[in-house]
């Protein structure tokens, strides 16, 4: 079928840029995704190579070496991204894989001046690999425990290293023209790379699909946490109020002891009083009739 390469990299373009802009809103999100935004990278980098490769073709066959940068670089910042989830720190040599993929274009672009397509291929493939393995070792030693998106992940990037290795075995067994470009590989080529392509979108998927779980599980205890702490908020109200009550009573409570006691204190000073004013006549009249006991009056006065 005439131009059925650059078929596949238009539609295999448009898909990845389909999966670009979904995963721009992750963003806005949570710092984790910004933090972590090498596997985004990774994707704009393969979106922007089958994009080149679909149109070097019909515009500058140079462009291929700038196509295959980007494939190259997708590849690795996938790999830094998994290493990122391992070590935060490794962030701050965010420009040196830049360096790394530069030489990988200079390098390629002397095989394409002086070399053949196949020195080409397996130099592609073989970096390729290269991330893949180092991808794939990564995640094992990460440890994908109960995430089912780096489960998926783990899998699809040890398919990735099947297809990519599959079509290092085809090269050697049925080694291309030496003069060719990718648009004139043979059938059975192109399906391994269609293949290899299919898992590398679901390796994408698989990333996206971990951070909307992470998000997902995130805002699920933001808002268990907010309701704990609305509830924590309407009990210290419900203290507060029993404090305020508590004050009350004891004021109250304060004030009837006060009143009781200007109450006692009255009493006694009532009491005192009439205590003296019943006494003080009481002595007179027993003084008075002692005298009259003890003096020498007739019967008859005494008796009177």
């Amino acid at each position: 079928m005439p131009h059925a390469n650059e078929i596949f990299f238009v539609v295999s373009s448009l898909i990845l840029w389909g999966l670009v802009i979904p995963s721009l809103s992750l963003l806005r999100s949570g710092e984790h995704v910004k933090s972590d935004s090498y596997w985004l990278w990774a994707l704009i980098y393969s979106a922007g190579s089958y994009t080149i490769f679909s149109i070097a073709s019909v515009t500058s066959i140079r462009l291929i070496t700038l196509a295959n940068m980007f494939f190259v670089a997708g590849h690795l910042y996938l790999t830094l991204f998994v290493i990122a989830l391992i070590k935060p720190t490794f962030r701050e040599f965010k420009y040196l894989p830049l360096l790394g993929i530069l030489v990988f274009g200079i390098i390629f672009e002397i095989l394409r001046q002086n070399g053949s397509f196949a020195d080409r291929v397996n130099f592609v493939v073989i970096t390729s690999i290269f991330c893949l393995l180092c991808r794939l070792i990564l995640l094992i030693r990460l440890g994908v425990g109960k995430s089912t998106q780096l489960k998926f992940l783990l899998l699809t990037t040890f398919v990735e290293i099947i297809f990519a290795s599959s079509r290092l075995v085809l090269l050697y067994l049925d080694p291309p023209a030496i003069n060719i470009y990718l648009y004139q590989e043979s059938f059975l080529s192109t399906l391994f790379r269609l293949c290899w392509f299919a898992f590398q979108v679901l390796s994408y998927i698989a990333i996206i699909g971990y951070y909307i779980e992470k998000i997902s599980v995130e805002r699920t205890l933001s808002n268990t946490e907010r309701k704990r702490i609305s509830g924590l908020h309407q009990e210290l109200l419900n203290v507060n109020q029993l404090l305020e009550e508590k004050e009350q009573l004891v004021k109250e409570l304060s004030e009837e002891k006060m009143k009781s006691e200007s109450a006692n204190v009255a009493k006694g000073h009532f009491l005192a009083n009439v205590s003296h004013e019943i006494r003080t006549p009481l002595h007179g009249l027993i003084g008075l009739t002692s005298m009259m006991l003890k003096s020498s009056m007739s019967e008859e006065i005494r008796k009177s």
